[in-house]
């Protein structure tokens, strides 16, 4: 790995971690096509990756993987496109977007869980909401 992509990199060893990025960034492009992913490093081997829903909400995956630098906010689509060629090799994870990330995300620690919302519960709500408008 050499210039610009040894600055900024993204590796996904497993690939049920893959699959799982993947699904979430799919869903993520079906609710905003212009959707941004912030990917942040957590310890030493994990990575969360968060997206702006749109409805006041963030959400998050947590992968096994490794990003640099430790955090990153690219174009979901973007970003799916190289994951899915790379597949385990690091890859870039494509132009950075740090100015369309419109606020903070929460704090590794110190906050309480509230509840878990099924992505399918998101993409209805989405599509109700165009049927509506």
């Amino acid at each position: 790995m050499t210039g610009a992509l040894a600055e900024r990199s993204v590796t996904i060893p497993d690939a049920r971690d893959r699959d799982d990025l993947s699904t979430f960034l799919t869903h993520a492009t079906r609710l905003d096509p212009g959707a941004v992913v912030r990917m942040r490093r957590r310890g030493d081997s994990r990575v969360v990756a968060w997206i702006e829903t749109g409805f006041d909400v963030l959400a998050a995956r947590v992968i096994s993987a490794r990003v640099l630098p430790a955090d990153v906010t690219v174009g979901a689509d973007g970003l799916l496109a190289a994951m899915r060629s790379a597949g385990s090799a690091p890859f870039d994870p494509g132009f950075g977007m740090d100015s369309a990330w419109r606020g903070p995300v929460p704090p590794d620690a110190g906050w309480t869980h509230v509840d878990d919302v099924p992505g399918p519960v998101f993409v209805e709500l989405a599509e109700r909401g165009g049927a509506l408008a």
